[in-house]
């Protein structure tokens, strides 16, 4: 009977995929969801709804730096997937590894000058449009928030290319604690009333946590290896034909999953951005958990395919997919449960969260990005991106229709997300997958 609980723990494990990999992410996107409910709770408690607009607003504008990193974290990843699946081996791959790592350094720095410079004037004329707070309430932490993201996007290549290495684990370890410290410190700063400032506590805390810890790592590839290879490391030939598709992908990501809540912002005032924004945080985080397993098997899937063992690959994809989706699934269904009980027993807390029919909605798209997620991730393993045209399709969709409904409430502009999301982008995804399923195309 003494081996009874481990037997048990085992079969979980077993069932549930659980390695280090998958435990190091579930624990990262697990915090996030922990942590983003008790934001969802400390920011109506210390912001008004005003500045609660402001806040996700941010988050929003904040994200832009896609159009600058333009989808180069997935790239790298997969490039160092590919690369690392023969640099124990092969020196000419260890080599490149090395020279992928020198040449997103200079890249990541361009691009996070690039946001700072550009987002950093556009975000504060945006915000100043509105008839909502002064400017002096918000000036100081939207330039904060900006200094803090370039310094992220500064760091986040080099993260990608460990990840793609085979060190996901360490990765989303160090991200857990970054995660966990910024949180703490940002409901510190709101509890001690600094109000927005708060904000950019997050982005601050990891940029410092994520120097610190790059400066103990070990080298990528032994030194020895560190020369320069026989064909040198080109962006236009070995980088741009792959990071041009996933940029794409990655820029139209922004207007599909970002732009909701400053058109709320700009047509229908900071208060009900607000509401938005926190209920959109709550389903994306979600997701983010329900993906951990497939976002785990990332750096499996580029080594199978760059060693063409296509059976392997299709296996590991089929029950990461099943297991991530099915739990988003279930996770989507009682996270609308529990906001419907606690918007019952609290009822102050309906009024800072958006209705439940557009919770509904954010519910069910939840679930159809995760289908959308988790087949881009198999078909990019490839270091190919079919679903460039798709996004784009889809982005072009979603801002058209959400800028025509949204002057009619937040319910008319999700329920016309929704319609694009699993009326166009899902059934097209699933067409392509079959490229990279089928028995008939080996």
């Amino acid at each position: 009977m003494t081996g009874r609980p481990e037997v048990l723990l085992q079969r979980a494990r077993d069932r549930w995929e659980l390695d280090a990999e998958v435990v190091a992410t579930l624990a990262l996107r697990g915090w996030g969801v922990a942590a983003g409910l008790l934001t969802t709770l400390v920011v109506p408690w210390w912001l008004t709804p005003q500045q609660q607009g402001y806040w996700y607003t941010f988050a929003s504008l904040a994200a832009l730096q896609l159009f600058f990193e333009l989808g180069l974290g997935q790239v790298l990843l997969q490039l160092a997937g590919h690369e690392a699946a023969h640099a124990a081996t092969d020196t000419a791959a260890a080599a490149r590894l090395a020279a992928l790592e020198r040449w997103v350094r200079r890249w990541s720095g361009g691009a996070a000058a690039g946001f700072a410079v550009l987002v950093g004037p556009a975000g504060a004329w945006f915000l100043a449009r509105s008839d909502g707070l002064p400017p002096a309430l918000w000036l100081g932490p939207w330039c904060a928030m900006v200094l803090g993201t370039a310094g992220t996007l500064l760091l986040s290549g080099r993260l990608a290319v460990l990840e793609g290495s085979g060190r996901l684990a360490q990765v989303a370890r160090l991200r857990l604690v970054q995660s966990m410290v910024g949180s703490v410190a940002a409901w510190a700063l709101l509890a001690l009333g600094t109000g927005l400032w708060a904000a950019a506590a997050v982005q601050a805390v990891g940029v410092a946590c994520t120097l610190a810890w790059l400066r103990l790592q070990p080298p990528l590839v032994p030194p020895g290896t560190r020369h320069q290879p026989a064909q040198p490391l080109r962006w236009r030939g070995d980088i741009l034909p792959f990071q041009w598709r996933i940029g794409l992908s990655w820029m139209s990501g922004w207007f599909i999953f970002q732009a909701f809540t400053p058109l709320a912002f700009a047509t229908l005032g900071p208060g009900e951005a607000g509401r938005l924004g926190i209920s959109m945080a709550v389903f994306l985080a979600v997701q983010s958990v329900g993906m951990s397993w497939v976002h785990a098997r990332t750096p499996q899937f580029a080594r199978h395919a760059a060693r063409g063992e296509r059976q392997a690959l299709l296996a590991l994809f089929r029950r990461a997919s099943a297991t991530g989706v099915g739990f988003v699934a279930t996770a989507s269904a009682a996270t609308l449960l529990a906001l419907w009980l606690l918007g019952s027993v609290w009822p102050s807390l309906t009024h800072r969260l958006a209705d439940l029919p557009v919770l509904a909605c954010l519910a069910a798209n939840t679930v159809v990005n995760a289908c959308i997620y988790a087949a881009a991730t198999l078909m990019r393993a490839h270091r190919e991106d079919p679903l460039a045209w798709v996004s784009a399709a889809s982005a072009v969709a979603t801002v058209g229709l959400a800028a025509i409904t949204v002057r009619w409430g937040l319910l008319p502009m999700m329920a016309s997300c929704l319609a694009v999301s699993a009326g166009l982008s899902l059934p097209w995804t699933l067409r392509l997958l079959r490229r990279y399923t089928s028995p008939s195309n080996p």
